[in-house]
């Protein structure tokens, strides 16, 4: 069962909250169908600051698209070791911690991004981060491989032309 940390944006488009596209949208369905199959270990940290993210975007109670489905699963599942790993990360205050490499932090990475990134570092990168809304990490994505840090961009295409947009090319 592969491991995989998911980016708060991949519910939300699956949810259908952007401007994404319908092929973005049903790629991000895929992943949670997927996730709801079973078929994925899904990595959080045991302090909850990914579960919060994901409680302050969703609502488990709420109508039952995907993006709440996904909150709810977590929330049921996250004491199942078969489904939900937890790892341990360091805070170090605010949004930073303590595997959070420097040169990530030089190049700008986002503060409320860092707990991703962490997460992956400090479970020795075994599980990649599905990133689906957010064309900044295509810009960080070789920085991140250098610390051994992989990514899942099903809206690649369209995380390309956003940023290319963004950084005026």
């Amino acid at each position: 069962m592969a491991e995989l940390i998911l980016d708060t944006n991949l519910p939300l488009i699956a949810k259908g909250v952007s401007n994404f596209s319908a092929e973005c949208i049903e790629a991000c369905k895929g992943w949670l169908d997927e996730i709801f199959d079973n078929q994925h270990l899904i990595v959080i940290d045991d302090e909850y600051h990914l579960l919060d993210e994901y409680r302050n975007s969703m609502d488990s109670s709420g109508p039952q698209d995907y993006g709440n489905r996904f909150l709810k699963w977590i929330y049921t599942n996250q004491g199942n070791p078969a489904l939900v790993k937890q790892v341990h990360i360091h805070s170090i205050g605010g949004h930073d911690f303590s595997e959070f490499p420097e040169s990530l932090r030089q190049i700008g990475f986002d503060r409320s991004d860092r707990k991703f990134v962490a997460l992956a570092i400090a479970n020795n990168c075994q599980a990649p981060i599905i990133q689906a809304g957010d064309s900044k990490w295509i810009g960080w994505q070789g920085s991140l491989a250098e610390h051994g840090v992989n990514l899942i961009l099903p809206c690649l295409s369209e995380l390309k032309m956003i940023y290319k947009k963004k950084m005026g090319e």
